[in-house]
């Protein structure tokens, strides 16, 4: 350091600029790589814990997907479409995190809107539903429920649940092209 200091004196630097310069320069760095310390550190913590890790099936925020990769920066989804979704960490960590993979149920779940008109009832859609899963192995018996979200003048959108043995998106998506399925033929059978 006093060799330093003496170099500067014998070069004629101002040594008080110099510090004010070198600390201008330090704040000015640190507030750009504020974010990419913040992700790394937040990073570290996500592959230090055991709360989610490589290969669970998970929703943070918007986003629902199975995890492919964590790194120092970010978090990687596959989610139902197939696109990789890239989460910064700090937002991982900022946001609530649903992980379908440690939890007990392993319930799918499906939305749709229907025309009053062409139901009888909720119960009778909801024995049609439950009659046509039954031959489905992964659908744990009588977990089938249908649910009222939402009722309008001529419209109700009801959410399809089931708990299935074995959760991973293909059985998922096996579940939900039936459930679709069997919807088609319930609308043939009251509109033939």
């Amino acid at each position: 350091i006093l060799v330093i200091i003496l170099v500067m004196v014998l070069l004629r630097v101002n040594i008080k600029e110099f510090f004010t310069s070198i600390s201008i320069l330090a704040a000015a760095i640190a507030i750009v790589s504020k974010d990419y310390v913040s992700n790394a550190i937040n990073g570290m913590i996500l592959m230090f814990n055991n709360q989610i890790s490589i290969g669970d099936y998970i929703q943070i925020g918007h986003h629902k997907g199975k995890i492919t990769h964590i790194s120092l920066l970010n978090l990687q989804l596959v989610n139902e479409e197939d696109d990789l979704i890239y989460i910064p960490n700090t937002t991982v960590l900022s946001n609530e995190i649903i992980n379908f993979t440690k939890g007990e149920s392993h319930k799918v779940s499906m939305e749709f809107m229907a025309k009053a008109s062409v139901m009888p009832n909720i119960e009778a859609l909801e024995a049609y539903f439950s009659d046509d899963l039954n031959s489905n192995a992964n659908v744990e018996k009588g977990s089938f429920k249908l649910k009222i979200l939402k009722l309008k003048f001529d419209r109700i959108q009801l959410r399809a649940e089931a708990n299935l043995i074995l959760r991973d998106r293909k059985s998922e998506r096996l579940f939900k092209r039936q459930l679709v399925n069997a919807w088609f033929r319930f609308l043939h059978t009251q509109n033939p």
